[in-house]
């Protein structure tokens, strides 16, 4: 019944349910994770060239979700140092490293035809400090997961349950405490497996902490299911296999429940463009979790592809929350959509056609009506753009905006703009650094 549980823990809405609210890259990091290990586990119980190469496939796949998944990466050298003494090493190790090397090559190849961006990014970024201080930064975040999860469920993923948040924190805390007497008693009885299931999650915690000094909620993927497996050994260790088998059956059929009505709420509220979310934690999980004081829209990574699909054009600008959302994505969509410099630019007055994109939601409560798009937007034609006269070329960006917005922030000024409106006109404001300047 122990897999149950684990599939049970890993289901359970938390952090783990941002993956499906912001649907990206990231989003698969769990699942490659978990087949992550699974294939490196073959390989160690029977060290064949095919599940050396599987494994080691499965890896970099796995890193392609998200870099954070290299926690893993101690399974693989198990199953590889396993291998060492099997009659067809050689070929096993051949095997393990071309499954490892293929899924890179598409990208190496496009990061040698740009002039290597990435590795100038990542050296930029390795020598900026980010990573300095990592361990007091790290004990600040491990607390955000830990604690921020109850708030997160009632107050965000299921707001019904809002009046019973301090109930939750109780039940949440005491089965961390439960799985935490169960660890040290299942450490007598099974000891390597316990130094085994605790290692792999302090290694990991430590790694992804250890990466930058602030904890994107996204870069935490990776650790959801090596901290579910070390509460399902402590739970187990607590409670017995009878207790434990009717405890991890009851755990997945909440999970269950749970889920059909978080992914209810969620896509209601998705279909309005209206998604509340806790911004400051997302983007460093050691802040408190408040939802925003502006609900905005989110959108997948390959429906801005689509939203953008048909306005490849360097004479059009685009506005709004849109905007906002291509630029924090790096205008990798835009790169993908409509090829390299060769999209909208985001705002600015200087373009002969001027799209704006808003809420379902907002645009309601104003009595406007556009043309809708997909997950809860709607598109407008402004009458006039006002201010700045250029703006930002739609260059794909190597480095994440949001680590260099006071880079990108220009110099602190006041501008005073006299506009005479007619009657029912709307004035909006785009904001690309909504991480300096919340509105």
């Amino acid at each position: 019944m122990g897999g149950l549980g684990l599939a049970g823990a890993v289901a359970m809405p938390g952090w783990g349910s941002v993956e499906a609210m912001v649907l990206a890259h990231t989003s698969l990091l769990e699942t490659a994770v978990l087949a992550s290990i699974l294939m490196s586990w073959r390989a160690f119980r029977l060290p064949t060239a095919g599940r050396l190469a599987l494994a080691s496939l499965m890896l970099a796949l796995a890193m392609h979700a998200h870099p954070s998944a290299i926690v893993v990466s101690p399974w693989l050298a198990a199953a590889l140092w396993q291998a060492r003494t099997a009659n067809s090493r050689i070929a096993i190790g051949v095997a393990a490293l071309l499954g490892f090397s293929l899924p890179w090559l598409p990208m190496l190849y496009a990061e040698a035809q740009a002039g290597w961006p990435q590795i100038a990014a990542t050296k930029r970024y390795l020598s900026s400090g980010e990573t300095s201080n990592w361990l007091a930064a790290s004990g600040a975040s491990a607390h955000g997961l830990i604690t921020g999860t109850p708030t997160l469920v009632s107050g965000i993923l299921l707001p019904q349950l809002a009046g019973l948040n301090d109930w939750l924190s109780l039940v949440w805390f005491g089965l961390l405490v439960v799985a935490g007497i169960g660890t040290v008693g299942a450490a007598f009885q099974q000891t390597r497996l316990t130094l085994i299931v605790c290692g792999q999650f302090v290694f990991a915690l430590l790694l992804i902490f250890a990466l930058r000094r602030q904890t994107p909620v996204y870069v935490a993927f990776a650790l959801l299911p090596l901290f579910s497996w070390a509460c399902v050994h402590g739970w187990r260790g607590a409670l017995g296999l009878r207790a434990g088998s009717t405890f991890f059956g009851s755990l997945a059929l909440l999970a269950i429940v749970a889920n059909i009505g978080v992914m209810t709420q969620r896509t209601s509220l998705l279909s309005k463009g209206s998604l509340p979310i806790p911004g400051a934690a997302f983007l460093d999980v050691a802040q408190p979790v408040e939802q925003d004081g502006y609900i905005r829209p989110w959108l997948a990574i390959g429906l801005q592809e689509e939203a953008v699909g048909d306005l490849c054009s360097r004479d059009i600008a685009l506005h709004g929350e849109l905007a906002t959302a291509l630029h924090l994505a790096s205008n990798v969509a835009i790169a993908n959509a409509c090829g390299a410099n060769q999209g909208p630019q985001l705002f600015g007055s200087q373009a002969t056609r001027h799209l704006l994109a808003m809420s379902v939601a907002a645009a309601q409560q104003l009595g406007l009506a556009g043309q809708p798009l997909d997950y809860g937007w709607t598109r407008f034609e402004p009458t006039a753009i006002l201010f700045p006269s250029s703006g930002s070329a739609p260059s794909v960006d190597p480095e994440y905006a949001i680590n260099r917005y006071r880079q990108l922030a220009p110099p602190s000024s006041q501008q005073r703009l006299i506009v005479q409106c007619k009657e029912s006109k709307i004035i909006a404001v785009t904001n690309l650094l909504p991480g300096l300047n919340a509105l």
